[in-house]
């Protein structure tokens, strides 16, 4: 790894509110868990009731993941202070009563915890917003396609080269994720191999991200 990306990621590990866990670590921790666990009750041939349980919180926990990744993300590039000259602007609209400032003071909030809780991060369309804004770029989601991720087996790839449908297959699992937490009884059938592709949609997409939201570190 050259040396300006590890002054990169010591940077960014300093910024992080997450104590010796930077917000890709925590990301992998959760989704790696998750995808443990449903291994672990498919493997077993659990019966169908187990399976289809595993199987939603599978869903559940793949889309939390990414929102609290961008939140995160959002939290320390804010609180650096590594955002663009236009989305400042966009702040300075924000009107904020001297009682607000005490409140902030007292309850010790960052701004970067402010924005990033004002703002819904929920889809791919409410973080494709928010960080083209953050960085002054015209589509982020269109940025990050091309960016290579280096998984372990060393096999260099691209969101746009191997899950080019990486859209369509998260905008289904946050739709089912929806309907999960909102419709009682779901009983939609959840075929497996549907959501480890979702799975690995997902780990392409915050991968690629994180490289390249890496990359936009000042080098000082």
């Amino acid at each position: 790894m050259k040396l300006e990306n590890i002054a990169k990621r010591i940077s960014l590990a300093r910024e992080s509110k997450v104590k010796h866990i930077m917000p890709y670590d925590n990301f992998y921790d959760r989704l790696s868990s998750v995808a443990d666990l449903l291994d672990f009750v498919e493997d077993k041939k659990a019966d169908r009731k187990i399976r289809h349980e595993a199987r939603k919180y599978f869903v559940v926990a793949c889309a939390s993941s990414i929102e609290i990744y961008f939140k995160r993300m959002a939290q320390v590039f804010i609180n650096a202070g590594w955002i663009n000259e236009e989305f400042r602007e966009i702040l300075r609209r924000d009107n904020i009563s001297l009682a607000d400032l005490l409140d902030i003071k007292k309850k010790d909030l960052s701004l970067g915890e402010i924005i990033s809780v004002s703002h819904s991060l929920q889809d791919l369309d409410s973080v494709n917003h928010f960080f083209s804004k953050m960085l002054g770029v015209n589509d982020f989601l269109k940025e990050i396609e091309t960016v290579k991720i280096v998984p372990e087996d060393g096999k260099k790839y691209t969101l746009k080269s191997e899950y080019p449908d990486f859209r369509g297959k998260i905008g289904e699992l946050l739709n089912l994720r929806h309907l999960i937490i909102h419709h009682e009884g779901f009983k939609r059938i959840l075929g497996h191999r549907r959501l480890l592709r979702m799975g690995l949609c997902v780990l392409a997409l915050v991968s690629a991200a994180d490289n390249y939201l890496i990359g936009k570190i000042p080098e000082d």
